[in-house]
């Protein structure tokens, strides 16, 4: 796993240009093929400009477990104590306006380091992949575009599956490197699908959200789906520190380990 950290999360780090997400979607797509799974590109566009290129790796379309994980990465944020609200989009949106703000006094770069947001998330899609590559029943996996700072991504793939999601589960990882708090938040009707999660030799902490809650964030953008993050508690808020900035570099392998083992097992009991 240390491997791929250095491959995606050094070599390949930066995924904020049109051409370094390029770069990445080529890599990769022939590493999951070389695994035997499939790899498609899907391109929405809007009045002949591409929009978002997300990443479709394995077969999507009949898996019962699909992984979905951003593989953008987002620009220098140069506002001092920049913080993401996994679960309090408002709040988000206000650190991102903030950042948009002080950055157009400032030439916009790609961040450098981002082993949080979101190559973990990456690195686990690809070694379940070779997981599960000699097994007849596999997860599929979608990349995803602008979903670091967006939900662009995600509305592309619900796009995509519209009422084909209904029989399947998605979950959805992020900012799984480090944090002292990992927490899986759900709605009402997937409570019976988190004990694999509870049960793990991890301490995952699961969190409820009603369906209003829920439209207003992630959740409400498949019918069943389990969202997957690490943070802290902070003023009573689930934040996640030092994303987009040079601080993003730290990773805790032993416990990417776990989650990797975690995972696995919900493939396979569902």
């Amino acid at each position: 796993m240390r491997d791929l950290f250095m491959h995606y999360g050094v070599t390949l780090s930066k995924r904020f240009t049109r051409r370094q997400k390029i770069m990445f979607i080529n890599e990769i797509s022939k590493d999951f093929m070389d695994m035997g799974y499939k790899a498609q590109v899907h391109v929405k566009k809007k009045k002949l400009r591409t929009v978002t290129t997300n990443l479709h790796l394995g077969d999507v379309d009949n898996a019962k477990v699909v992984f979905l994980a951003p593989y953008d990465t987002g620009s220098r944020v140069m506002s001092k104590g920049y913080k993401y609200y996994p679960f309090n989009p408002e709040k988000t949106v206000k650190a991102e306006n903030l950042s948009l703000i002080i950055n157009s006094f400032l030439p916009k770069f790609a961040n450098r380091f981002n082993f949080n947001r979101n190559t973990a998330s990456v690195v686990l899609c690809r070694e379940l992949a070779h997981e599960f590559k000699d097994k007849k029943k596999k997860p599929a996996f979608i990349l995803l575009d602008r979903a670091s700072c967006s939900f662009e991504g995600f509305k592309q793939a619900r796009d995509w599956y519209k009422d084909d999601a209904n029989g399947k589960i998605f979950v959805f990882l992020e900012c799984l490197a480090v944090g002292e708090t990992i927490v899986l938040a759900h709605k009402e009707d997937m409570s019976k699908k988190i004990e694999t999660f509870t049960n793990s030799e991890l301490n995952i902490h699961p969190r409820l959200y009603p369906e209003e809650r829920a439209k207003e964030m992630v959740l409400g953008m498949f019918p069943n789906i389990l969202h997957l993050v690490s943070g802290e508690i902070e003023d009573k808020e689930f934040v996640v520190k030092n994303t987009r900035t040079k601080m993003d570099y730290k990773v805790d392998i032993d416990r990417m380990e776990k989650l990797k083992k975690m995972l696995a097992n919900f493939v396979i009991v569902n």
